[in-house]
Formats: C-alpha cells, sequence, structure tokens
C-alpha cells in the first residue's frame, strides 16, 4: 500500500513540473528536467511500469508541446541560440524514443514478470510474498496458465481447497493450456481427490462430521465440475455418512445436555437435529453405513466437545 501511494505520490508531481509553462528563460531546465524523468523510467519492476507507462504519455505530451508551441516561438527568444536549442530538443526526443520502445515492449509482460518474482520468491519459500506477486500477475492476465498452477499448488498447501477448486475451473474451462500444462493438472488433480477424500474420512471416523462433510461437499462440486477420471461414488458415500454424523452430534449434545441440567440447550439440539433430518432425510435413511440410531439415554459425549457447543450457543445468542 505504501508502494502504491509513493507511486500516485510520483505522478502527481511530475505531472506538477511539467506542467509548467515554457518561457525563453526556462527552455533549457525544462528539457533538461524531461531528460532526468526519462532517465529514472522503470522498465524491470512490474509494480512500476503500469504508472511510469503513464509518466511517458505526461513526458510525449511535453515534448510534442516543445516542438510545436515553443520552437516556431524562438525567435522571440534573442537570448536563445535557435540550433542549440533544437538539437538540446532532438536528444531529449531521441532519449525519449529509445525509453518508449522499451517501454512498449516490456509493458505487455506484466503478467509474465510479476510471475517471475512469484517464481523468485518461492526459490526462498516467502510464500506470502510469492502469493501477492502471483494475485498481481493474475490481475493483469486472469487465464495465466503458469501463474494459476503455481497459486493453485500454494493454496492447496494451506488447505485452502475452496480456492484450489476456483483456480481449477478457470484453467480447465478458460486457461489456454499446453500439453505440459495439462500434466501437471493430471497430477494435481489426483493429488486434490486423495487428500480430501482420505481427510474427510478420517475426520468421520473420530466423530468430526461436520468438518468433513465441508470437504466431502468440496469432493462432490470437484467431480461433478471437473473433467476428472479419478472421481467414483466414494466421495458421495463419504457425504451420506457425514450428514448422519452430524444429526447423531446434535442428539448427543441434546441428550448430555438434558442429563447436565441445561434443558433450553438440550432444546435448541434437538430442535436442530429435527431440522437437519428434515433437510437431509433421504441422504440419512440411504447411508452406506445406515444402522439403527442410539437411544437418547445411550447418548454419550466428551466434556470438552459440550463446553465447545456451550461456548458456540453464548456466541450465537
Amino acid at each position: 500500500m505504501k508502494k502504491l501511494l509513493f507511486l500516485i505520490f510520483i505522478v502527481l508531481f511530475s505531472k506538477f513540473l511539467f506542467s509548467q509553462k515554457i518561457n525563453c528563460d526556462n527552455a533549457f531546465s525544462f528539457l533538461g528536467k524531461q531528460e532526468k524523468a526519462i532517465a529514472e523510467i522503470n522498465t524491470w519492476d512490474p509494480e512500476f511500469i503500469p504508472l511510469h507507462n503513464l509518466l511517458l504519455e505526461d513526458i510525449k505530451e511535453n515534448l510534442d508541446e516543445f516542438d510545436s508551441v515553443f520552437i516556431p516561438t524562438l525567435k522571440d527568444c534573442p537570448a536563445l541560440n535557435y540550433y542549440n536549442t533544437v538539437s538540446c530538443y532532438d536528444q531529449v526526443a531521441y532519449f525519449y524514443r529509445l525509453k518508449a520502445d522499451t517501454m512498449s515492449k516490456i509493458a505487455s509482460k506484466v503478467d509474465s514478470l510479476f510471475y517471475a518474482q512469484a517464481q523468485f520468491q518461492m526459490l526462498f519459500e516467502n510464500r506470502e510474498e510469492a502469493l501477492y506477486q502471483l494475485s498481481r500477475s493474475l490481475q493483469y492476465n486472469r487465464t495465466y496458465p503458469e501463474a494459476l498452477i503455481m497459486k493453485c499448488e500454494l493454496m492447496f498447501s494451506i488447505d485452502d481447497y475452496e480456492q484450489c477448486l476456483e483456480i481449477l475451473q478457470i484453467l480447465y474451462y478458460e486457461a489456454d493450456l499446453t500439453e505440459e500444462h495439462e500434466n501437471q493438472l493430471i497430477n494435481f488433480t489426483m493429488r486434490f481427490y486423495e487428500k480430501l477424500y482420505e481427510t474427510a474420512d478420517s475426520l468421520v471416523k473420530v466423530d468430526l462430521a461436520s468438518d468433513a462433510l465441508r470437504l466431502f461437499k468440496i469432493l462432490e462440486q470437484f467431480c461433478v465440475n471437473m473433467p476428472s477420471t479419478y472421481c467414483n461414488d466414494d466421495y458421495y458415500h463419504g457425504i451420506l455418512r457425514s450428514k448422519k454424523g452430524v444429526y447423531e452430534s446434535y442428539l448427543l449434545i441434546a441428550t448430555v445436555a438434558k442429563e447436565r441440567g441445561s434443558p433450553e440447550i438440550a432444546e435448541k439440539f434437538r430442535y436442530y437435529a429435527e431440522q437437519y433430518r428434515l433437510e437431509n432425510e433421504s441422504d440419512i435413511a440411504n447411508s452406506a453405513n445406515a444402522r439403527e440410531l442410539p437411544s437418547e439415554s445411550h447418548l454419550q459425549i466428551t466434556e470438552y466437545e459440550l463446553n465447545n457447543y456451550n461456548s458456540y450457543l453464548q456466541e450465537q445468542t
């Protein structure tokens, strides 16, 4: 943010300098300011290039004005030598054209420059900075395959599966992929499916059904929307099992709350359980591992789990 404000300040300050009226006394100093401004134009840091491209346009306008407006009036400036003044202008104008040619070639590659910086940051495992550079690259080219793939890997490494899925959809349906890109995606989608399914399945086994359900739903989106051959009906059975687990957990909490003298909490969670059952009745009934739900008198829950849900309720109220 500070860097952006600094760049904006440079632009505004430069506009102020360039807007000074050209006259006989300041003609050479005016050209000197243009030459200095041209020398300071950055054509390698992608963070500067967009704004410095605008600065070049301002410099061009100033040089054009000098050429078309001021030079024809040199006869009114007896202290100035016509040929020296024109020669000085020609030198600055040539310097401008060289920098403008370089900028025109590099301005169309801002996305790849940001991506290159992201690659450099990843060499030192500066993930946060690399993610910033990738986001800037994708601002200029939202379907840039290399940047999308690297960002997807970064999101995967921090378990941001929802954003992974969004990026995968852009890659599959919008980006122009080479064979190498497609091979990278094949490898990634296999790892993505396996990690989510195994993680969600393990959560179901330790009675963390709500957490598992979130992952299974992501897998469902993945399998429905992605042209992948790695999906089977495992994810669907996982969703059924985790939904049944959510329903059972509501009943468990309600029963223990009643036993410990918290009838209001018990009533709330019985209500949650009933609402959830009505919304997911067919899935719960068709669970691959369907079994008789335990009676309320036999339901158990740990003190830790109950305290967590008590805290949750207090936050809600």
